[in-house]
């Protein structure tokens, strides 16, 4: 059985299919080793990024650091007085080996020191340098006006200036609640895009959503990343990616128009795709992540935390991600899917996890979603591992918040983004 599972999956990664003679229980098996595959190429994509962003800067700040060094103990030379040269001491040959050992000494302790400042540069960069709002290989969300469109691209103009967007045939777009063609899509319109971001700062479309809303223009404010604050620092969010690893990025608009790259611990970045509504949601950046390694931690306005909360949970809805919730039909489809300005999300418990579909019980009845084969899988306070997912847990019983669009040949609801949470 393994050997066969073994040669469906080859042959699923070659061709980009699986098999049409693959049963359903095989398909399932090669769906669940493919969606694996994805999230660890991402997640190795980003590791590759993010170190090859960092050598310039360690390298320029390593090079700067020994040239000052030198630089320092030239003129400590210059001004020490060169003693006149007495008697020789019987222990001169001693003290020479003494003084040769204090200089290697001196030398090793110097090298130590660079090394240090080496990696302290490449955990510091982009303190004081601009810094991206997001990274090869993140999940991200941006809002913006359409530009220009052109085939299977489009050009996006957002607050924090343009950004290319790919079109393909996984691809959905939503406006009003309903699903339409990415054709339809022209020079003008306000879309929310939900996508994944490639090495050359594009960003490949998962779902956009079109919206009559009326943004403002890209404002050329650099952007800079958050080192150290006192109290707490209140902003807007204007742009959010999640790393492969589950950390957030948000970037936000401060009461003085500055704009700030926050990097947050994984609780702050679930919590904001729970509570949908990301972009131009207010929130307070309100200290550093225990234990977290320098990532911080969000507060939202008007919410409560997390333990005030009833037990049971969100109320189960189908609601548009910046919309008002409303009950969802038993099967949602392109004419019955409520109107919504933003991404259709899904709130439930989840009662049924085979291969790439899961089954979601709301106030209206079951909803069935198609999980994509890079779908970001968070599982936040569930008690589930990713591994665990990956291997086959159901997670029946759980509670659980899904954010994507619609297809519009089976009116299914798609997943770019599932969030587990505990049993209710």
């Amino acid at each position: 059985m393994a050997d066969r599972i073994d040669d469906l999956l080859e042959q699923a990664i070659e061709t980009g299919t699986i098999p049409p003679e693959a049963t359903s229980a095989e398909r399932a098996e090669v769906e669940r080793l493919l969606a694996g595959r994805a999230m660890l190429r991402a997640a190795r994509d980003a590791a590759h990024a993010e170190a090859a962003a960092a050598k310039p800067t360690a390298r320029a700040r390593f090079e700067r650091f020994t040239t000052e060094q030198q630089a320092t103990a030239a003129a400590a030379k210059g001004r020490t007085p060169v003693p006149a040269p007495g008697p020789r001491s019987r222990f001169g040959r001693f003290a020479v080996v003494v003084t040769g050992m204090r200089g290697v000494a001196v030398a090793a302790a110097i090298g130590l020191v660079a090394v240090v400042a080496l990696f302290a540069a490449q955990n510091l960069r982009n303190t004081t340098e601009a810094a991206a709002a997001f990274e090869a290989g993140d999940y991200v969300q941006l809002q913006g006006t359409v530009s220009r469109v052109g085939p299977g691209v489009l050009t996006l103009r957002y607050e924090l200036g343009t950004v290319t967007v790919e079109l393909g045939e996984a691809t959905t777009v939503v406006a009003g609640g309903v699903a339409v063609a990415p054709g339809t899509l022209k020079a003008g319109d306000t879309v929310l895009v939900g996508g994944v971001a490639g090495d050359g700062g594009n960003v490949s479309a998962r779902t956009l959503a079109v919206s009559a809303a009326q943004l403002p223009a890209p404002a050329k404010v650099a952007v800079r990343r958050l080192d150290s604050f006192e109290g707490k620092l209140p902003g807007r969010v204007v742009a959010f990616a999640l790393t492969p690893a589950g950390r957030g990025r948000v970037t936000l608009e401060t009461a003085d128009r500055q704009r700030v790259l926050v990097i947050i611990d994984p609780r702050s970045a679930e919590r904001l795709v729970e509570l949908g509504a990301v972009i131009g949601r207010s929130v307070t950046v309100a200290g550093v992540s225990p234990g977290a390694g320098g990532m911080y931690f969000l507060e939202f306005e008007g919410v409560p935390p997390p333990s005030a909360r009833p037990a049971t949970g969100v109320r189960p809805t189908l609601t548009p991600a910046n919309g008002t919730p409303v009950t969802p039909p038993n099967r949602p489809s392109v004419a019955s899917t409520p109107p919504a300005t933003g991404l259709v999300r899904v709130t439930g418990v989840l009662t049924e996890h085979e291969g790439l579909v899961l089954r979601v019980t709301t106030d209206g009845g079951p909803v069935r979603v198609q999980l994509r084969a890079d779908t970001r899988i968070l599982v936040g306070e569930s008690g589930i591992t990713l591994r665990e997912w990956l291997a086959g847990a159901t997670g029946a019983g759980h509670l659980v918040t899904v954010s994507g669009g619609i297809d519009a040949r089976s009116g299914l609801v798609v997943a770019d983004l599932v969030l587990l949470g505990p049993k209710p």
